[in-house]
């Protein structure tokens, strides 16, 4: 996954509800009232399977987002 892509699933994040903060390693923290918990995204993610996978992530902890 490239550099915008991971801004595009910020922002997606962030337009349903999502409070997003950069930790001091550079990871990105993703909190929401519903989620039963806290997401940790790389700022550079690599693999072909990374879009996936955190989407999946996403789902299982209770955070909406649009599969786009």
């Amino acid at each position: 996954m490239m550099a915008g892509e991971v801004s595009r699933l910020l922002r997606e994040l962030r337009r349903a509800g999502a409070h997003i903060e950069r930790t001091p390693g550079g990871h990105w923290r993703v909190s929401h009232p519903q989620a039963k918990r806290l997401v940790f995204l790389a700022s550079t993610p690599s693999g072909s399977r990374w879009k996936a996978n955190r989407m999946t992530e996403l789902r299982h902890a209770g955070i909406p987002v649009n599969e786009s």
